[in-house]
């Protein structure tokens, strides 16, 4: 199925006939699956089923459309087979070994990630009024936008969500605490500071006037390292 900006099992008139409101931002929705269910069956099976497949029959043609847009942007404009690297960081035309190759292609990504693929979500998500704030243009679903402020505002609000009502009984002592969103949009961003605002300020240990030019290289390889771990273990969280 195609992404769509918004689905009716996520709409006011579906939380009137569950019964019971979809939360913005939970850290366990099978939680509130179940109590949703268990609550009122027939109305959520309504709200969740019926309402999409009345808009999956209604919304055929647009989504094959859309899927067609997809194809065409993800093979030969955003290319989300590869991995590329910014000239700035590897000179094209130029050999680069593979190891050199690791650390730019990876940040890189991640700061597309947070400067095009989030700024675009928080743009699609939002209001008008949030689309005039960035200045934001009609192809912006195009994935080809970019705006680091937009990102960085999205992550700012990621950070502050906490665990709701919706926690099993056995977890109700979380309540208030960070959410796996908020922690991982915190990481997301101290990588992306550090790449942005860190690594790319460092200053060559050989153009500079030191005593142990090997020693600060080696140091910086083992922050380099670091990081490419840290970045490994939010992987998995590089989506919206």
């Amino acid at each position: 199925m195609a992404h769509r900006s918004f689905y009716w099992s996520c709409t006011s008139f579906a939380d009137w006939i569950r019964g019971i409101p979809k939360p913005d931002a939970s850290n366990n929705w099978s939680e509130w699956e179940r109590k949703a269910k268990k609550a009122h069956p027939l109305r959520y099976w309504i709200a969740e089923d019926v309402l999409d497949a009345m808009q999956n029959l209604l919304w055929w043609p647009m989504d094959k459309i859309a899927d067609v847009k997809a194809y065409i942007a993800n093979r030969w404009i955003i290319r989300t087979h590869a991995l590329i690297a910014h000239p700035r960081n590897l000179q094209r035309g130029q050999w680069h070994d593979v190891g050199s190759r690791f650390l730019p292609c990876l940040f890189n990504e991640l700061v597309d990630f947070v400067e095009i693929e989030i700024a675009g979500h928080f743009i699609a998500w939002g209001d008008e009024e949030t689309r005039k704030k960035y200045n934001a243009p009609f192809w912006v679903n195009w994935k080809t936008w970019r705006c680091p402020q937009a990102g960085l505002d999205y992550l700012d609000w990621a950070m502050t969500l906490t665990h709701n009502q919706w926690l099993h009984e056995s977890e109700k002592h979380r309540i208030q605490q960070p959410t796996q969103q908020a922690l991982a949009a915190r990481e997301i961003r101290e990588l992306y500071t550090w790449w942005t605002e860190v690594y790319s300020k460092r200053p060559d240990p050989y153009e500079t006037d030191c005593k142990e030019p090997h020693e600060i290289q080696k140091a910086y390889e083992a922050e380099d390292t670091a990081m490419l771990v840290r970045l490994m273990h939010v992987r998995n969280r590089l989506w919206v």
